[in-house]
């Protein structure tokens, strides 16, 4: 089986972390204590248990402040006559575990298409300082339509209305923190 768009990280005790599966069922997560000589196998998930066919674009791990794990990725909806062009839109997905990997729930669905027309793709979490979780999603439409951002204040059950951003983001978002505590976001953009 051939993967595509692995995340690979360094966790803040200095291992080294992969997380592999994309457009499959399954979502594995690796360590590597001895910079990526060896791996062990530490955690996944079954996308199925929790009624979901596939994932698309799994984000960055976040390590949150209380320890817990976050990963988010989408999935396709079905093709409905509501969408433009006919494509099917994407709804983001929130994953948490809370014993480093070993055991998954799903936090929550974002379907943000019919409150504010965005289909969110490709994501990065990350957690503000004042303990709020944010997503940056890219906007899965390819006409210059703009990014988004979304904000849990409840650990990731629950989620804001879509903020558009100024820029559009065409793929491969990484959120993360400057040491001036602004937001400094990398993208692919096929836009200009």
């Amino acid at each position: 089986v051939v993967l595509a768009d692995e995340r690979l990280q360094r966790l803040r005790d200095g291992s080294l972390l992969l997380v592999s599966g994309e457009k499959l069922p399954t979502v594995q997560i690796k360590r590597s204590t001895d910079d990526g000589e060896t791996w062990t196998v530490v955690g996944g998930f079954d996308l199925r248990k929790f009624g979901l066919k596939t994932h698309y674009a799994v984000s960055h791990l976040l390590e949150a402040s209380d320890g817990s794990w976050f990963l988010a990725s989408s999935d396709l909806f079905p093709r409905t006559e509501s969408v433009s062009e006919n494509r099917p839109r994407e709804r983001i997905q929130v994953f948490c575990s809370r014993d480093l990997g070993k055991n998954w729930e799903l936090r929550a669905l974002l379907d943000t298409y019919a409150s504010s027309g965005h289909s969110g793709s490709e994501v990065s979490i990350l957690e503000m300082p004042d303990g709020r979780l944010v997503i940056y999603a890219r906007e899965s439409r390819e006409d210059g339509y703009p990014a988004f951002r979304v904000f849990s204040q409840d650990r990731g059950e629950t989620w804001s209305q879509p903020e558009d951003l100024p820029i559009q983001i065409s793929g491969r978002v990484k959120a993360d923190f400057l040491s001036d505590g602004r937001i400094m976001l990398t993208t692919r953009t096929y836009m200009g």
